[in-house]
């Protein structure tokens, strides 16, 4: 087995743990700034971290924390960060690296948010929707055939988004006024809304019941297998209830790849019960 090297420093004798140097000359250099510098205990450290203006207590070097970790890490307590090779977001004036969409992560998450990654929350009520909101009130009197389609950025859903409540619900409030209650959804007459219609005489203001019901007579209400969660085919339910009392909730269960409650749920009429 090959020895381990010896410390640089002349006549030490005792094996390198890091640097080149032994334990006791690497600690030095760590408190010192210097591996030979032995004289000075921890206690007599600067009062204060030796970088200009700094005011933090030092922690090794004569760095603070802070600094000493940018000096760890870049070889300067002066940088913070190593500037990235990424290309710049497109937005003018600013050199943060580029995310998506040619944005950087902060205008980014302004353009999925507000349609446009020079808005703000803390901007004014009418610049901070900007474009979106003046394309909103130049079709609120909009009456042409088909569906008016929300030419922004939209959720994953298909909604567009536009404020807190999407451009639909907007859109709603600028053609029939404030919703009745703060309950109260703003539904689609042409059951279009997962394709970001916002057309201002396919919109009004519904009850939550109402609103259910508008999403069982468009076909859009996901239940059954059609459902995000479903994890068995309308097919498999016709089965599974089928086979009620001729074989085990268990081995229904472990064959269609279920728990044994959901088996019992089947059975009771608890879920599913549409199908």
């Amino acid at each position: 087995m090959a020895e381990k090297p010896l410390c640089s420093i002349p006549d030490c004798d005792k094996p390198v743990l890091s640097r080149g140097w032994c334990s006791a000359h690497y600690s030095r250099w760590r408190l010192h700034g210097d591996p030979l510098d032995g004289s000075a205990p921890r206690s007599h450290q600067p009062s204060k971290c030796t970088v200009e203006g700094c005011e933090r207590k030092p922690k090794a070097q004569g760095y603070c924390h802070m600094h000493y970790q940018r000096f760890m890490s870049h070889g300067d307590p002066m940088v913070a960060t190593l500037r990235s090779t990424r290309p710049s977001c497109s937005v003018p004036d600013c050199q943060e690296p580029h995310t998506a969409k040619g944005y950087c992560a902060k205008h980014y998450n302004r353009w999925k948010k507000y349609g446009d990654p020079l808005i703000s929350r803390r901007s004014s009520p009418l610049a901070k929707q900007g474009e979106p909101l003046q394309w909103l009130l130049d079709h609120v009197s909009y009456e042409g055939p088909g569906c008016l389609t929300w030419p922004f950025a939209v959720f994953p859903n298909g909604y567009g988004i536009f404020s807190e409540g999407g451009a639909h619900r907007t859109m709603c409030t600028l053609a029939n006024g404030d919703p009745p209650t703060p309950l109260h959804y703003a539904a689609h007459d042409c059951g279009n809304g997962q394709d970001a219609c916002v057309h201002p005489k396919h919109l009004y203001w519904a009850t939550p019941q109402e609103n259910t019901m508008d999403r069982y007579r468009h076909g859009t209400m996901l239940f059954g297998e059609r459902g995000t969660s479903a994890k068995l085919t309308a097919l498999q339910v016709h089965e599974i209830r089928s086979l009620k009392g001729k074989e085990s909730q268990r081995k229904l269960a472990q064959r269609y790849g279920v728990s044994k409650s959901l088996v019992g749920a089947i059975h009771r009429d608890e879920i599913w019960r549409l199908v």
